[in-house]
Order: C-alpha cells, then sequence, then structure tokens
C-alpha cells in the first residue's frame, strides 16, 4: 500500500443500504484468487468479506506472487474487500469515457492541464484503500493534493451496491478533494448502461468534523454525496442482446439515451473558474450511444 497517498480524512462514511453482501468469507488469500482464477468464475468483481487488515495485506501480497490482474477496495470499516476484474465490458466502460472527456477537454484546449491518473491505489487513514477503474485531475494541482479530482467506476455483473459504497469512500477518504464520481453499470436483465454522477454540497455542519456512520445517525455534521444526475442508454433492438450479432450491438443508432445528455462542471473538474470560450463538458446523446454499444460488443 502506497503511504503516500495515505488521507487525512476521518472515518469513512459507510451506511448498510450502500454495502454489498459478500459472495465469500476470507478464509486465505490463495483461496480468494482460487476462486477468481476459476475457469467458471466469469463476473468482474467479487465481495469478500470479513477481511482484517491483515488479511488485506496477505490479499496484496498473493495479487503481486501471481501478476497483478485485478483490482482492490478494502472498507476496512465493513471488513470487505470488493475486487474487481478488469473483464473486456468492464473495461470498455470506462475507458470509453476517459475518451470522450479527452476529446472535448482537447477541443477546449485544456487537454494539456489534464492528468489520467487510471487505476492507483489511494489510502485513507483509518486504513482502508481503493484503486479506481479510471481518476484524473488538472495537472497543476497534482502534486499538491495529490488526490483526483474525478473518478469512473463501471461494473458489468458487479452490483450497483457495490459501486456507490466505492463513490462514498472515495469523497470521505479524499478529504473531499475528489469533485465529482461517475458510476457506470450494466443492466444484462434490462439490457442497458445506467450513468449515475455523484457530487457532494457544502457540509451543514462543522468543517472537518470526525464523520462515522455513528455521527451520520446522531445528526452530527457530515458531508453527504449527492446524485446529481442519472441517465439510462437502452438496446432498442432484437432480444435478448447477447443473441445478437456483435456487429449489431455496435450499431449506435440502436440505443436510446434517458436522461442526457451528461454534463460535468469546469469548475469541479479543474478546480477553478472557466474563462474565455471554456465552459462545462457535455457528453452528447450520441456520444453515450457509442459508449454503450462498444461496451455491449465487447460481452
Amino acid at each position: 500500500m502506497d503511504s503516500s497517498r495515505a488521507s487525512s480524512a476521518a472515518s469513512t462514511i459507510l451506511f448498510d443500504s450502500d454495502l454489498p453482501s459478500p459472495d465469500i468469507t476470507f478464509d486465505s488469500a490463495a483461496a480468494v484468487f482460487d476462486r477468481l482464477y476459476h475457469p467458471g468464475f466469469t463476473d468482474d468483481a467479487l465481495v469478500v468479506g470479513h477481511v482484517s487488515p491483515d488479511d488485506f495485506q496477505a490479499l496484496e501480497a498473493e495479487r503481486d506472487a501471481r501478476g497483478r490482474k485485478c483490482r482492490f477496495f478494502f472498507l476496512r470499516e465493513a471488513e470487505m474487500v470488493i475486487v474487481t476484474i478488469p473483464t473486456g465490458p468492464h473495461e470498455q466502460l470506462h475507458i470509453s469515457f476517459t475518451i470522450n472527456l479527452n476529446r472535448a477537454m482537447s477541443r477546449m484546449g485544456v487537454e494539456n492541464e489534464w492528468e489520467w491518473m487510471a487505476a492507483e491505489m489511494y489510502s485513507a487513514s483509518s486504513g482502508s484503500a481503493g484503486e479506481g477503474d479510471a481518476s484524473g485531475g488538472p495537472a497543476s494541482v497534482r502534486t499538491v493534493i495529490d488526490w483526483p479530482t474525478l473518478v469512473i467506476e463501471s461494473g458489468y455483473t458487479q452490483t450497483i451496491q457495490s459501486l456507490r459504497a466505492k463513490a462514498r469512500w472515495w469523497f470521505a477518504a479524499s478529504g473531499h478533494r475528489i469533485k465529482v464520481v461517475l458510476l457506470v453499470k450494466m443492466h444484462l436483465s434490462q439490457s442497458s448502461v445506467q450513468v449515475e454522477k455523484w457530487t457532494e454540497p457544502a457540509p451543514t455542519g462543522r468543517p472537518g468534523a470526525t464523520t462515522t456512520r455513528r455521527s451520520v445517525q446522531t445528526g452530527q455534521a457530515a458531508w453527504q454525496p449527492v446524485r446529481r444526475q442519472v441517465l439510462e442508454v437502452l438496446w432498442t433492438g432484437a432480444t435478448p442482446i447477447r443473441a445478437v450479432p456483435r456487429e449489431d450491438r455496435a450499431n449506435p443508432a440502436l440505443y436510446r439515451v434517458n436522461g442526457g445528455p451528461l454534463t460535468l462542471g469546469f469548475a469541479e473538474l479543474f478546480l477553478r473558474a472557466p474563462v474565455g470560450g471554456e465552459h462545462d463538458f457535455v457528453l452528447t446523446d450520441l456520444e453515450l450511444q457509442h459508449i454503450a454499444a462498444r461496451a455491449w460488443k465487447r460481452l
């Protein structure tokens, strides 16, 4: 774990409703990886329960010994690790968002002010730690705050509860330096892609107050992430979508967007007000259709 990324933030905020149910209980690091690499395991996530800090270190050591092919999210307060496996659909979701956002920055002439950080490990003072699917922030302040302003988390079989638990962790663990978390979730049963944009409002209580599950329940000061936007990209072709030829799944015209376009605030991402012709970033319905088409093609 990279201690240089340790945050001075207080304990991570967790709500029971945010937490996914464990798929397995920790027995040994080897047993977890045997499950991950079993030929019949095709999911993009595995939730491991009853994980202590020592157990998490054992998982990291086992991953290093076998070669890095997964990402860890250790929620120490919940004694849980969410393991992400980078499958084709999973990776395509967040990669497509970074590509489209980078294009928008290039059109505005600010791409050189931005730095993508990919799946780096970040640690909280509580001992929890997380690796995002993709992240980025303004290069000019990167060496000062050492946290991104934007994080993208994607999921195929990974549940929306897992993604939301990660979003809450990012805001709290970073000391609220992270400004936007995008959650991108594929739903096989609905043949859709769900996108949620989460941000944080100003705190309602004393800045810097310790924030724990108990303090939230008793009404003490807390930063509360807010879902600012939710949209769906729906497949309109024949179902089930997995039975449709890939070339048809790759056709963006066969997807419909509800709730678009997606807007990301310039000031939230770059930590400064826009000047000149700069403005908020907008991912159009057509761009979102292409993102969904690329992901479903990889199924």
